[in-house]
């Protein structure tokens, strides 16, 4: 006996939830009649799709991803059909992971402290924040593609907090590392 079924429509909605330095979190819109939907992304070594994940639901977590980099990313609608399974179109889009943290070490000298980080892989740039206490607002410094930066005119004896964020830019959306904070008490 022959079962026949239409493929699934292609998904709509497709798009990006939340972003890490090791994973993409997908959505889109259910597809009327689809048993379930599967995730790729494109492996640029392998120049080919490879399943990242297979989902009754409509949401999905591609993990083991590298930092600052970008990906790109299909799903496709299945149905069940007699033994085997129909497949709606494949929609993709394009996303990039947050760059990974920075290290950062600050010195403090008279009257001053300055900042050094490492270098983050895929970052645009880095920004660089302080504030002079614990629970005060970060203000911005400088954001430099440099990986230094000395911060003058602070008071002998105080303690200042900083911290660094590298950034992405991947198709006009920007995407932050996370904070490295440091505390120093200027000498």
């Amino acid at each position: 006996e022959l079962t026949a079924s239409t493929k699934p429509a292609a998904v709509t909605g497709f798009q990006v939830e939340a972003t890490s330095s090791s994973s993409i979190r997908v959505t889109w819109d259910e597809v009327n009649g689809a048993d379930g939907y599967i995730v790729y992304k494109y492996d640029e070594e392998q120049g080919k799709l490879v399943r990242a994940g297979k989902t009754t639901g409509n949401v999905l977590s591609v993990k083991g991803l590298s930092s600052g980099t970008s990906y790109k990313l299909y799903v496709q609608a299945y149905k069940k059909s007699g033994t085997g399974y129909v497949y709606g179109a494949t929609v993709n889009l394009t996303s990039s992971t947050n760059p990974a943290k920075v290290s950062l070490s600050v010195a403090s000298g008279t009257g001053k402290a300055t900042l050094k980080w490492t270098k983050t892989t895929g970052a645009n740039g880095y920004i660089a924040y302080y504030k002079t206490s614990a629970d005060g607002a970060w203000t911005r410094m400088t954001k430099t593609t440099a990986r230094s930066y000395t911060k003058t005119g602070l008071t002998s004896g105080k303690t200042y907090y900083f911290c660094v964020r590298a950034y992405r830019i991947q198709d006009g959306k920007v995407y932050y590392g996370g904070l490295t904070t440091k505390t120093v008490t200027i000498g």
